[in-house]
């Protein structure tokens, strides 16, 4: 590519620390709706992600319980294609013309291209342009309504208190 042209070329590779159980679920449930999946099949999603909590001892004995609120379920046949299809909004974003963003499960590689330009230049240009894609991945996995669950309960609910719903 630009290196066979006299050019330079810039690779970042991207490790999204804890991906696969950092997911939020309304970005989920978001590329769900966006991928048109039958309401059904949401509702279906929504029950399977609904209702899990961590419990975890304190130092002082004690255990405690916190909701959870993000992440593929790991294991099973569904946790793949959920993570693929929220995932593949990185391969959607919006980079330069010479910047290539590939993607195979949770790695990510950006790679820049720069012309002949001088060497520090060139280079500069590029990095700022594989940074800036960077930056616009990261958004792209995080927006959405995750902060709506900032203030999720830190134990579970008693049976009198779920909704039936």
């Amino acid at each position: 590519m630009y290196a066979n042209n006299g050019g330079w070329a810039v690779a970042v590779s991207l490790d999204i620390r804890n991906a696969f159980n950092s997911l939020p679920w309304p970005r989920i449930r978001e590329t769900l709706i966006n991928w048109n999946v039958p309401s059904y099949l949401l509702r279906i999603i929504d029950d399977y992600l609904d209702e899990w909590w961590i419990k975890y001892p304190c130092e002082d004995g004690t255990w405690r319980s916190t909701r959870v609120t993000r992440g593929v379920p790991q294991g099973s046949v569904l946790g793949p294609l959920l993570w693929n299809l929220t995932y593949n909004q990185v391969l959607e974003t919006n980079t330069p013309d010479d910047v290539h963003v590939f993607c195979y499960a949770d790695d990510t590689l950006i790679i820049g291209g720069a012309d002949t330009k001088p060497f520090g230049y060139g280079l500069c240009q590029t990095w700022n342009r594989c940074n800036n894609s960077q930056h616009r991945i990261d958004r792209t996995l995080r927006s959405g309504r995750e902060n709506r669950d900032d203030r999720v309960p830190q134990t579970p609910p008693k049976k009198s208190e779920r909704s039936s719903g």
